[in-house]
């Protein structure tokens, strides 16, 4: 294996500190995104990361595998960050309103299900935000006819083809901007792979036939073209998101092909933006008000004492129902104790170095 991409896995945004969770989207009430950054000791999995993968534990062994083969292809600390993504959490609550967040460590490796969920809910409410305001948005899909050619040579093919679309004086009049999402799948045959795109756009009607026509034009042998109007903003936004966060299905993808799919795809966008749409933000940043979240309490300590600890259960309990909590963080402890703990965090820190380096 030649390639060099393997030198890269990012998800190419950065993870905000806090992002509220979505009503009636998550049963277990855990928010959407939740990030803080932290250096002290890695607890075990029976902890947060474990309560988030409950429901995915396939995908995050699937995930792991690769990162494994991916460590040996290049060695890096892959795996180690991997393994170490959300397995220290706290709730926070916040200095003024009383609301609680749980802040957590999160790897932002792009094959973790568990900041590819994070990564889904960022890019859908700001694809939503961004639809709302337009008038006819459209759904647009560009594929490329199977062929035997290297997987990363056909990815290249499809990213320059809709380039040369976006040059098109026909594209630049008719569609105003828009946000493209990449998708790959297998073809029904199994073996070849059918890489494409999906675009959320605005502007004026663009007929369907027309498009496909310059299309094969630009391809020399692709046709398959697909548009359609949007209804429901919110669903077209979640169904491309799906695809930003995780551009294959982990369930239904074997460690074979998602290792090609991951060498292929290192280093590469997913998903971007162009014309009037490429200011917009998918990444959410920091809250300007960051500093007036306060610690309160350690995930672990909350959720496996919330069943008989009046102080643990209220936390939780304000958590789940999204109400002001008027438990205050305890008192920092003196000042000799503080040192002995900074001195204790540094060296768990300066083990996971070492340990990340094995």
């Amino acid at each position: 294996m030649t390639s060099s991409r393997v030198l890269y896995d990012d998800q190419g945004e950065e993870i905000p500190d806090f992002y509220p969770a979505e009503s009636g989207e998550d049963a277990g009430g855990v928010p959407k995104l939740d990030t803080l950054e932290t250096s002290a000791d890695v607890p075990t999995s029976s902890g947060y990361r474990a309560f988030l993968i409950s429901g995915m534990p396939n995908q995050v062994a699937k995930a792991d595998r690769l990162y494994e083969r991916l460590d040996k292809i290049k060695p890096a600390h892959r795996l180690f960050n991997f393994r170490c993504c959300h397995t220290v959490a706290a709730f926070l609550r916040h200095k003024e309103t009383g609301h609680i967040r749980i802040g957590s460590n999160s790897c932002k490796l792009r094959w973790c299900p568990l900041c590819a969920r994070t990564k889904k809910s960022i890019i859908a409410a700001n694809t939503t935000d961004w639809l709302k305001e337009k008038k006819k948005p459209k759904f647009i899909t560009l594929t490329l006819a199977h062929t035997d050619t290297p997987l990363s040579d056909q990815i290249d093919r499809l990213y320059n083809s809709f380039r040369k679309l976006r040059e098109k004086p026909i594209w630049k009049k008719k569609i105003r901007g828009g946000i493209w999402f990449f998708q790959i799948k297998k073809a029904e045959d199994g073996i070849h792979w059918h890489p494409h795109l999906h675009i959320v756009s605005h502007g004026d009607f663009i007929d369907k036939f027309e498009l496909s026509a310059i299309w094969k034009g630009i391809t020399n042998d692709s046709k398959i073209v697909d548009v359609r109007k949007i209804e429901k903003t919110s669903t077209a936004a979640k169904y491309v998101a799906r695809y930003a966060s995780m551009p294959v299905d982990l369930d239904k993808t074997s460690d074979e092909d998602l290792l090609s799919v991951a060498v292929a795809l290192s280093g590469r966008r997913i998903v971007g933006t162009f014309g009037s749409a490429r200011k917009l933000q998918l990444s959410i940043k920091p809250p300007a008000d960051k500093e007036s979240w306060q610690h309160l309490r350690s995930f672990n300590d909350v959720y496996d004492c919330k069943d008989f600890d009046p102080v643990a259960a209220e936390i939780w309990r304000c958590y789940k129902n999204r109400q002001p909590c008027n438990i205050l963080p305890p008192d920092p402890p003196p000042v000799s104790i503080a040192i002995d703990m900074e001195a204790e965090i540094k060296k768990a820190e300066e083990q996971l170095l070492l340990f990340g380096q094995k």
